[in-house]
């Protein structure tokens, strides 16, 4: 039995849209998880090399510090990884990039690929706990 064949570029399409609708990050293999739950048909490798595809192309930002991958609202983007909840937010950082370029060129060395994250509590994680 001939398994369909999806039109090209319909998983990076799903895969922007499910991390579209996250809060949080999501692992590639969570990502399959919920792929398959949808009835999609995918293998591990084709979704690794769809989300290193998306990375690479500036549309899918992948964490380091956890792993995970969010979509890529602005270029340069600092991202707020909350270590309770797992929430990403983000602030736009142009400075903060620019003076990462500045004292790195003092240094002699070129930035290619300025990565910002920041582990912490987001402001619900932070608020006191009510008794």
């Amino acid at each position: 039995m001939a398994r369909a064949r999806r039109e090209a570029g319909a998983l990076d399409e799903l895969l922007v849209v499910l991390l579209e609708r996250e809060a949080r990050p999501l692992t590639g293999l969570m990502l399959i998880e919920m792929l398959r739950d949808q009835g999609e048909t995918v293998t591990a490798s084709l979704v690794f090399r769809a989300l290193h595809k998306l990375v690479e192309r500036g549309i899918l930002h992948r964490l380091l510090t956890c792993r995970g991958y969010v979509p890529t609202h602005a270029p340069e983007e600092i991202y707020l990884h909350c270590t309770a909840c797992g929430a990403v937010g983000r602030v736009t950082g142009e400075t903060s990039f620019q003076k990462i370029a500045e004292a790195a060129e003092r240094c002699g060395f070129r930035v290619t690929r300025p990565i910002v994250e920041v582990e912490g509590r987001c402001a619900q994680c932070s608020e006191p706990q009510s008794r």
